[in-house]
């Protein structure tokens, strides 16, 4: 099968000076030159130029135009003058570089050049455009690539060719059984049967070491394999060492010193070369002369040497080319072919570093007949030499041709700003790109980004608005508008923007946000959030809303809007009220079906929550946030099995989101099926290969779940390979690689590496935390406080830094800094009382109470006040532990007058805190009290009862309390539990069984006295088996999760391991 001549290649550093170019389309051009392109006027700069090509006429000079930073090289720029050696003629720079140590004093004693063996075969000659040449071209550099046999030359050679010891003179004759290996060697080598040429080179090479063309040959095998190829060259430089004539080990090892930077050496060894072949003193493969050209040409000028690179590189693009197919010279020779293009792209840029404009712009025009048409490269490089040639028109043309392209509008809006930098005038280039944007229909949306920033006043924000009304799906148009234009600092005097103050700016960021939602339901929810999160004042944004006529404020996306913005504070009642509106406004708006769903969910309220997801449109139902949404209502229910389930139902429907594989993967690891999350996470990252947090994912697992996979090392490093080979320059990726160095103990790497990445990422938290990692592990504890203090300072604002900054110092320990930082985040927050509430539990916490006492009062003053018993039990707290008892009561007492509807609550949680401070009486008291003011009232019926049922006082009065609590809530455990367990008090022990295990099933059902008490009825019915099984999962539970589990805050924990254990060994007597 022929290869296609156009697509995609990668060009190898191994090409000199095409490799500058990057990844760049290959065009349908070969190397042969058509005599039409060849210059009429000549300029001889060397007598050898002559004999092959004539140079290109060409005037010196051009109007000085900055190079485009970031966008094409520095060095087309003119030289501002030239040293000695930028000006040397090819012959001079051969004649001044010098040849390695070791062949001057071998070519002193007098040895030459030897020819080489040429194949003869007259039918593999062949121009390189025929497409005979392509599958080979396919089978020698995508094949060889896959060859494992390269680990077997590990022991082959071990030293460099300086240390080997070479004899004065070689075995004419090789022993008959290096030649029957050479011969079977050379038979498969002709057969392209690669591993066993290997094989049989190498059995060959051990026999007689010292045999010049088994040298060669292991060469030639070695170079195959580019990990391979510095034992290659290895061997070519013993062949030197033996015959220093030999053009063609001087060749390779020639191209070898160019890839290594080493240009005085590679220009001399290929110097040589091209000497020995262009004056057909040697012969050879018909592709080594011009490849040579080529390698000798990109030497010369990463050299400097300027001129004779120039005069190079124009012989080789205009003399005819015919090779071999079967060589390696002519597939390499072939794959430069393919990309002609560059190659008359980069002479040109070498004309344009000579100062020889005109001369650049005929060969880039070239390069442009030769499949570089669509090149943003070569359009920039054309636009720039238009510019120095005072063509303004043709460089706006060319300027046009990229931007039709899809490219990231910061690379267009660099190409912009430098185009005026260079004199352009501003509205002639706006002219410009409204045509190009007019040709797309306007719906270009980074082009009229670009525009709208050319504009560079209110105009350009008109175009966008525009813009997202005839493309509402356009989130990068709307983002822009938010982030530019609406919310702006105001100080920014690169704009002529005027001060509106925040509300006015609110107010038309809302609007923007309701007419993108408007347009696009299917975004409005991310619109939203958007918005919101580009505001920052929620407050403002409700009090906007608050400010509107009733029928706008009931709009459904305003209303989505207000929920986001209350949801925000933790607000969840006003949250649900206002999803609630918004859905029944527009059941068909998703967002607001979605949001409400989630309030459900919060409230525990899953037959509501199922109803709702039910009820989606078809077209959504199994939508990823849909199956996303009910697998979680599962998971909060502790219903694991269940949420796998739904999470595999949607894969097997064809839903192959990575989200939804992240959840099944999260599902798994949480039921301890670590292997099987594996598994699902790897052939996720098989089916996108290209999804940076899948492997995130597997890092993570592996980071977490090491000991029960085992093996880490292998594992880490398949799925490190993947990583490097699918996204090699992710942020990932570079992450690791800092990462990695560190590990291996080089620090300066390592941080080096973080820190180039934090450059590009400057608040990449988790990129922070790895450089943390890397300077811990050398102990460098004060360049570590050194580094998170500073980039608190920087990023004051950004609450995750000073989280980390909180994190990292509570690991060393340093709790006055904890505190500093964990104080300053909460401070970043919007005024409200949720930040109130943060501040107060963090004074708490750090037992300053009456700081938290001061927040608290000012909080439950306000009559506006949600869930005030919260903040009332708080302040009762706080007062109590700096002795002040009797305030907290009066404070009490004040908020139940306070809040009539929340009375109840408030008398509750007032209960509950005399209670943990050992006042029993007085806390059942206020619990009777609150009974009479709400005899329905579920969290007091369930603690009443069941304290009555724990101390077996009025069983039957207590369960029907209990009964009474679970009409309210049918679906809590807790209450199950109490009701299951007075029917034990009760002596009615099937009864009891019913409900224990409803409560096992719950949320709750894990928890180790739900099972113990199940096991205890279990007992009494005689199921033994059955009690056992559940006493030692609670147990276990206990015992593996001591922590959860805290007898300060549950008396009944107390020695209940314990006690458990004692039961299971009477159970086995």
């Amino acid at each position: 099968m022929n290869r296609p001549k156009t697509g995609l290649i990668a060009v190898s550093a191994m090409f000199g000076v095409i490799a500058s170019c990057g990844v760049l389309p290959a065009g349908e051009g070969t190397i042969k030159t058509p005599a039409a392109t060849k210059p009429e006027k000549a300029e001889v700069s060397s007598p050898e130029a002559a004999q092959s090509y004539q140079r290109m006429a060409s005037k010196s000079g051009g109007r000085e135009v900055t190079v485009p930073n970031g966008l094409i090289a520095e060095r087309i720029a003119p030289i501002a003058s030239f040293d000695e050696k930028a000006q040397l003629t090819i012959e001079q720079v051969i004649q001044r570089v010098a040849l390695p140590k070791y062949l001057q004093e071998l070519q002193e004693q007098g040895q030459g050049y030897s020819a080489i063996q040429t194949d003869t075969e007259s039918d593999t000659n062949q121009v390189i455009e025929s497409d005979e040449s392509l599958d080979v071209y396919k089978h020698l550099w995508e094949g060889s690539e896959t060859l494992t046999w390269a680990e077997d030359l590990e022991d082959v050679v071990t030293v460099e060719v300086g240390d080997v010891d070479v004899p004065e003179s070689v075995k004419s004759e090789p022993s008959l059984e290096a030649t029957i290996a050479y011969e079977k060697g050379m038979e498969a080598w002709l057969s392209r049967d690669y591993e066993n040429a290997q094989k049989f080179f190498l059995q060959a090479y051990k026999i007689e070491p010292d045999n010049i063309p088994i040298i060669r040959q292991m060469g030639w095998v070695s170079m195959l394999n580019p990990a391979n190829r510095a034992r290659g060259v290895r061997f070519f430089k013993r062949v030197l060492k033996q015959n220093p004539g030999d053009v063609e080990a001087m060749h390779w090892v020639g191209w070898y010193e160019m890839e290594e930077g080493n240009w005085d050496t590679a220009i001399a060894l290929l110097g040589r070369v091209y000497q020995k072949l262009s004056s057909g003193e040697v012969k050879a493969d018909g592709a080594m002369l011009p490849l040579t050209q080529h390698y000798l040409a990109s030497a010369m000028r990463r050299g400097g040497y300027l001129y004779a690179a120039s005069d190079m590189l124009e012989g080789f693009l205009v003399s005819p080319k015919r090779v071999n197919a079967r060589t390696l010279y002519g597939q390499r020779l072939m794959f430069v072919g393919r990309q002609i293009g560059l190659v008359w792209l980069a002479a040109g840029d070498l004309r344009n570093q000579l100062n020889e404009p005109e001369a650049a712009l005929a060969m880039y025009e070239q390069g442009m007949q030769y499949g570089l048409r669509q090149n943003e490269q070569l359009r920039l490089r054309l636009a720039y030499t238009k510019l120095r040639l005072d063509d303004e028109t043709g460089a706006l043309s060319q300027i046009s041709g990229i931007l039709r392209q899809k490219k990231p509008q910061a690379d267009h809006q660099q190409i912009v700003d430098w185009v005026i930098d260079a004199g352009v005038e501003r509205d002639d280039l706006i002219a410009r790109l409204l045509e190009v944007y007019n040709e797309s229909n306007q719906q270009d949306d980074q082009l009229a980004i670009v525009i709208s920033e050319t504009y560079q006043d209110t105009r350009g924000k008109l175009l966008l608005v525009e813009h997202l009304k005839n493309n509402p799906e356009n989130e990068v148009v709307y983002e822009h508008l938010l982030r530019q234009w609406v919310y702006v600092d105001v100080e920014d005097k690169s704009r002529n923007v005027s001060k509106y103050d925040h509300e006015v700016r609110v107010r038309e960021g809302l609007n923007i946000c309701l007419l993108a939602m408007e347009g696009a339901p299917n975004k409005a929810g991310e619109y939203a959030r958007m918005m919101l999160t580009y505001v920052g004042d929620w407050n403002q944004v409700e009090h906007v809303i608050d400010a509107m006529s009733e029928e706008d404020r009931l709009r459904a996306e305003v209303q989505v809007i207000y929920g986001l913005s209350k949801a925000a504070k933790a607000d969840m009642p006003s949250a649900s009220v206002a999803f609630e509106n918004a859905f029944n406004k527009a059941p068909e708006l998703m967002v607001a079906r979605l949001e409400l769903t989630k309030m459900m969910l919060v409230m525990r309220r899953y037959n509501r929550a199922t109803e709702l997801l039910d009820g989606a449109p078809q077209s959504n139902r199994h939508s990823s946030e849909v199956v996303q949404l009910r697998a979680r209502m599962f998971e909060q229910q502790s219903k694991m099995k269940k949420a796998l389930e739904i999470y595999q139902t949607a894969l097997d429907s064809g839903n192959n989101d990575v989200d939804i594989l992240l959840g099944k993967a999260d599902i798994q690891v949480r039921m301890g099926l670590v292997k099987p999350c594996e598994q699902t996470l790897l052939d996720a990252v098989s089916a996108h290969p290209k999804s940076e947090k899948l492997y995130a994912a597997v890092f993570k697992l592996y980071e977490q779940r090491a000991l029960e996979l085992g093996d880490m090392k292998s594992r880490y490093q398949r799925i490190l390979t993947r990583l490097m080979s699918s996204l090699p320059n992710s942020r990932l990726a570079r992450m690791k690689r800092g990462e990695i160095a560190g590990a291996q103990g080089d620090i300066k790497t390592g941080e080096r590496l973080l820190r180039e990445l934090l450059a590009d990422y400057p608040q990449d938290i988790e990129v922070m935390g790895r450089l943390i990692q890397v300077y811990m592990r050398d102990n460098q504890v004060e360049n570590a406080t050194a580094f998170i203090e500073q980039q608190a300072v920087i990023y004051a604002a950004n609450p995750a830094v000073l989280k980390l900054a909180a994190d990292y110092f509570k690991s060393i320990k340093n709790m006055e800094k904890v505190f500093v930082y964990t104080e300053k985040m909460i401070r970043l927050e919007p005024t409200n009382h949720a930040r109130d509430l943060q501040l107060a539990s963090l004074y708490v916490a750090w037992k300053k109470d009456l700081e938290a006492a001061a927040i608290l009062g000012r909080m439950i003053a306000d009559p506006s006040l949600e869930q005030p018993h919260v903040i009332a039990g708080m302040l009762w707290s706080a007062l109590h532990r700096v002795d002040m008892e009797g305030q907290g009561d009066d404070e009490m007492k004040a908020a139940i007058v306070r809040f009539p509807k929340q009375a109840a609550d408030i008398a509750f949680q007032w209960s509950l805190l005399v209670d943990s401070v050992g006042n029993e009486g007085k806390s059942e008291q206020l619990m009777l009290e609150v009974l009479k003011i709400n005899p329905d009232h579920g969290p007091v019926n369930n603690q009443l009862g069941y304290r009555w049922v724990m101390r077996g006082e009025n069983l039957e009065e207590a369960k029907s309390m209990i009964e009474r609590a679970l009409k309210v809530e049918p679906e809590n455990g807790a209450y199950m539990d109490s009701l299951g367990w007075a029917y034990y008090k009760l002596e009615q022990y099937e009864d009891a069984v019913v409900w224990l295990e409803k409560a096992t099933q719950s949320t709750d059902g894990e928890y180790p006295v739900i099972q113990s008490h199940l096991g205890d009825a279990y007992w009494e019915l005689g199921r033994k088996g059955d009690a056992v099984r559940v006493w030692e999962k609670a147990r276990l539970k206990l015992e593996n999760e001591a922590g959860k589990y805290r007898p300060e805050l549950d008396p009944e924990l107390n020695g209940l391991q314990d006690m458990l254990g004692q039961k299971i060994l009477k159970a086995g007597e």
